[in-house]
């Protein structure tokens, strides 16, 4: 930001710079639709420990889908802060879990998470071209520390629009209500059932489609 001259600001739940300020992903300080660009490296659940703090991200298992949960809360905060063709740039890491010998696609997770609030703009591999991964006392540090060596990171890449935001549900009652309450023609009678065509059933049929804060995990 100080290369291009823009005003950035760093959050963190356990800062450890002094220009990082303390604050919870999701539950930012900042106005509605006040961001142009989001960057964020989140915790990759709970493979290493990332702070004391019981309310981190990191303290949570991807295993059992409480982690998505949670970045599903981040994304749906990130989507209120971002402007109109703001961007989110996200960055995470796949994790096996060894004692479980499971593993859990992170990348694929958040794919799909940020995909329901925004349009998915670009999916990119950042290759880490490390050499030290392949030397024997790295792998023993993964296999004790519970990470996993990865050739390569997800960065992924959204973009806020209009049309990609969630819709929201207007009050059925107020629409009926408002039906009702037309009367008939006194010339004519009864009034004339309106003529439907299908762009106006899909239209009330979206408007009345119950809201969801992301989609099912």
């Amino acid at each position: 930001c100080r290369d291009t001259g823009r005003v950035g600001i760093g959050f963190d739940l356990a800062p450890y710079r002094g220009d990082i300020e303390a604050c919870d992903a999701r539950s930012l300080p900042l106005k509605d639709k006040d961001v142009h660009l989001i960057f964020m490296d989140p915790p990759y659940g709970e493979n290493i420990k990332y702070s004391d703090n019981q309310n981190c991200i990191g303290k949570k298992s991807a295993q059992d889908g409480a982690w998505q949960k949670e970045m599903n809360l981040v994304f749906e905060e990130a989507h209120r802060v971002l402007r109109n063709g703001g961007v989110l740039a996200v960055y995470v890491q796949d994790i096996w879990t060894q004692k479980k010998k499971e593993f859990s696609a992170l990348g694929f997770d958040l794919a799909r998470i940020g995909n329901y609030f925004f349009r998915f703009e670009d999916h990119v591999a950042v290759v880490r071209r490390n050499k030290d991964l392949e030397r024997g006392n790295y792998r023993k540090a993964a296999d004790e520390n519970n990470f996993m060596l990865r050739g390569f990171n997800h960065l992924l890449i959204f973009r806020k629009s209009r049309k990609s935001s969630p819709a929201l549900k207007r009050p059925a009652a107020g629409k009926e209500a408002r039906q009702s309450s037309k009367k008939p023609s006194q010339r004519y009678g009864k009034a004339p059932a309106k003529r439907r065509n299908s762009r106006t059933e899909r239209n009330d049929r979206r408007r009345n489609k119950k809201p969801t804060k992301g989609p099912k995990l």
